[in-house]
């Protein structure tokens, strides 16, 4: 339980921090400029396109790439799955339903150190508080 709990916030935590930054001043200065996040997810305006329209966002702020992939649902599990077992680094967030987080927890890094470093934790207060208060404690 506790594992896919922690599951669960990481992949939340990960479509958060992308809306964080998006609301976020960075300045003048283009922090991320010349990185690239690829998301992969199923297709729809309800899924892929708050992280394509956020992703757009977060370029023009910070001068990273969103890349957004979307996979058919019947296609998704496999697509995700196959390069965690081959140890190909593929995708750097991963959106999905929780059914799936428990075999995935192998694969999934927690990201404990980018909260505890103060240059990669998030706006706290940008994150909803469904998911900062129930899931982030």
């Amino acid at each position: 339980m506790k594992k896919s709990l922690l599951c669960i916030m990481v992949l939340v935590l990960c479509v958060s921090m992308i809306g964080a930054f998006s609301f976020t001043s960075i300045g003048a200065t283009k922090k991320y400029e010349g990185v690239k996040l690829t998301v992969v997810t199923q297709p729809g305006p309800y899924i892929a396109g708050p992280l394509i329209d956020h992703g757009k966002e977060w370029t023009a702020l910070t001068g990273g790439e969103v890349q957004v992939i979307e996979v058919p649902y019947e296609e998704l599990y496999s697509k995700i799955m196959t390069p965690f077992i081959t140890k190909t680094h593929v995708y750097d967030m991963i959106v999905v339903g929780a059914t799936w987080l428990p075999d995935f927890t192998p694969y999934i890094v927690t990201l404990d150190n980018y909260i505890a470093n103060p240059d990669t934790n998030p706006a706290w207060d940008d994150i909803l508080p469904a998911f900062r208060e129930k899931l982030a404690t």
